[in-house]
């Protein structure tokens, strides 16, 4: 009799109770055995409310945990975490609680010691989810970071509450159970109202994240392209240059040397023959000059097949060029996203001119292969002209070596001894004008110079239309962040 009226009194107390707007709180209490309340009160509905929107939350959660940029997978891990928690540990705990509230009595002890295991769990994580927050705090700025950091710390006072109120639950006074329920209620009732208040100003700070995160990974994805073209195109720079300007250069080296060895070898041949009608000194002097003339040919000539081997055009350069460029467009666009995460501009802003950014690598492209090419082309051009200018000292060596066979050829004509005797003075002669050997010693001179300057000439044109394009690259970045800054002025 005791037991109904203090029931009966319990629940006209809890019947005065008002309707309020949203969730209404009510109770209803029923007697159960081993002193377990059933509280029939609203916590199911404040649940599935928290639960709703823990849900939309967790999808710009997922969205965190797909960011792979080196620039913002920090900041996206920091958050990710200590919100990961909320969402994760949170539904875990709140269907836990909204099981309760259905279950019989044999069960809620079993649910309120896995609410409190859960609730521990996440408790022991406290202090590192902060201090994670605190390491991207300049990032998001101080408005967000309250944002962000509200949340959690919200989150982690109502667990405090809850936590309390669930050891009661599983205490085997009914009174004491049935206050635990309505305050756990309560709770639910409130976080529920904060977390719709707070999500619409969280999910824009996370989602600007992931935007930030892709347009880097799009500007970078952009850039890998062109560098995979980049290389594929300059695969065949090598090839060409060997063949059409080192190849080119050194057969005419070699063609050369050939026909000075040849005659070379013909004329010796000759004094030989004109040795053995006059035993004269002057011949085997000149034959050993004619000889060492051949030697000095070869010898220049290797020289040369060795210098125009280490012809190169350094695409490496163009390499470094795509390297950089890409460096600054993901540096601006970063800068202006921290600008967006802040809340300081619009994320339309810069979506208006993300094709912009990423067509930055497409000039790289486009005028560095240019840059190689026209390299290429001046060095084979080069090439050609450089052929004939050693080809000139074909003209002096042929006019060398026919002064000494007009000699040696003079007794075939005439063999009187007054021939003879012309043909050893004409050889004398052609022995002093060989040793001199001014004007080939001053052509090879000249050839090495001038190579020399063609390649340094070639080079420097090179390395301008490259610190050209570099130059153009900055400009485009300078007016897109003019652009888009002045865009974001005009919304603001």
């Amino acid at each position: 009799m005791k037991t109904a009226v203090i029931l009966l009194v319990l629940f006209s107390s809890f019947g005065n109770i008002g309707s309020k707007r949203g969730i209404t709180q009510h109770a209803k209490l029923l007697s159960v055995s081993k002193g377990v309340t059933n509280c029939k009160c609203n916590i199911a509905a404040n649940a599935d409310n928290i639960l709703q929107n823990l849900e939309s939350l967790r999808t710009s959660v997922q969205e965190l945990e797909k960011v792979e940029s080196l620039e913002y997978s920090h900041t996206a891990e920091c958050l990710r975490a200590p919100i990961k928690d909320v969402v994760d540990v949170g539904s875990t705990i709140f269907i836990s609680l909204k099981k309760i509230s259905q279950s019989s009595s044999d069960n809620v002890e079993v649910l309120a010691r896995n609410v409190q295991v859960s609730i521990q769990q996440v408790k022991l994580t406290e202090n590192e989810h902060v201090e994670k927050l605190q390491q991207v705090r300049g990032t998001l700025g101080d408005t967000n970071f309250k944002i962000v950091e509200n949340i959690h710390s919200e989150f982690m006072e109502k667990l405090d509450e809850i936590s309390i109120e669930n050891n009661n639950l599983v205490s085997s006074n009914r009174v004491s159970n049935n206050k635990a329920m309505l305050n756990i209620n309560q709770i639910l009732k409130n976080y529920g109202t904060k977390l719709e208040e707070s999500i619409p100003g969280l999910e824009p700070v996370l989602n600007s994240v992931v935007s930030a995160d892709r347009s880097i990974t799009r500007i970078r994805n952009a850039f890998s392209k062109q560098r995979l073209s980049l290389r594929s195109n300059l695969l065949r720079v090598r090839p060409y240059i060997e063949s059409n300007v080192i190849t080119n250069m050194q057969r005419n080296f070699k063609e050369v040397d050939n026909k000075i060895t040849d005659k070379g070898e013909t004329v010796v041949a000759q004094l030989n023959q004109f040795y053995e009608k006059i035993s004269c000194e002057c011949v085997k002097n000149t034959i050993s000059i004619v000889q060492s003339i051949s030697e000095s040919v070869t010898d220049n000539v290797k020289l040369f097949v060795k210098q125009a081997d280490k012809l190169v055009v350094r695409e490496n350069y163009t390499q470094a060029l795509m390297n950089e460029s890409e460096e600054l467009v993901v540096k601006l666009s970063k800068n202006l996203y921290e600008t967006i995460i802040q809340g300081d501009m619009s994320e339309s802003c810069l979506a208006k001119y993300q094709n912009e950014l990423e067509k930055n690598s497409e000039t790289v492209y486009s005028q560095s292969t240019e840059c190689v090419w026209e390299t290429v082309y001046d060095l084979k051009e080069a090439a050609l002209n450089l052929n004939c200018a050693f080809r000139l000292a074909l003209i002096d060596l042929k006019h060398e070596f026919k002064s000494v066979e007009k000699c040696v050829t003079l007794p075939t004509k005439d063999t009187s001894e007054m021939a003879l005797f012309q043909a050893v003075e004409c050889l004398e002669q052609a022995k002093l004008y060989l040793m001199q050997r001014r004007v080939y010693v001053e052509q090879m001179n000249a050839y090495q110079k001038m190579f020399r300057k063609e390649v340094s000439y070639s080079s420097s044109r090179y390395e301008f239309c490259l610190n050209s394009t570099s130059a153009q690259v900055g400009a485009q970045v300078k007016y897109l962040s003019d652009a888009i800054t002045e865009c974001g002025n005009v919304q603001s």
